[in-house]
């Protein structure tokens, strides 16, 4: 699991150079000078809130906030669709990645001995399915959009 912490903070590390380099494109009504600063507050605000969060629902162990956030996320995918009118800075490959990430993870919970007596309760099975369902849209209405753009 060490390992794949490792790996999962370098992928972090470049969605946060990307948020940074990128992100104030997307807030054009926003002055470019609060947007670096607004992003700090958000991340400032955030971190204690997952963390008590977290000590709230499930004694610290992370899961029920990690696939709540995770089901946010899947939700502001197809939301990002929406807003942008089309497929910009989103492809297949990250969709389908996303779901089959997710869907692992989901089965690691599921069947891992050690993890699935504990996180074997309605919530979770929400939020498995709702990750999974969010996901399966994203990949398919933005497989839609791609179609669409290159018929007109």
């Amino acid at each position: 699991m060490h390992v794949v912490n490792i790996v999962w903070f370098c992928f972090d590390l470049a969605i946060g150079y990307t948020v940074v380099r990128h992100g104030r494109d997307e807030f054009p009504y926003l002055p470019r000078p609060l947007y670096l600063p607004a992003l700090a507050a958000l991340l400032v605000l955030a971190y204690p809130g997952m963390d008590f969060a977290s000590e709230q629902f499930d004694e610290g162990g992370g899961a029920i906030t990690a696939f709540g956030s995770n089901l946010a996320m899947s939700a502001m995918f197809l939301a990002m669709l929406a807003a942008r009118r089309g497929t910009r800075g989103q492809s297949t490959g990250i969709a389908l990645t996303k779901l089959l990430g997710t869907a692992c993870a989901s089965l690691a919970m599921l069947t891992d001995p050690g993890l699935a007596p504990r996180h074997d309760t309605a919530l979770m099975h929400y939020l498995y399915a709702g990750c999974l369902l969010l996901d399966l849209a994203y990949l398919v209405a933005l497989r839609t959009v791609r179609r669409a753009a290159v018929r007109a």
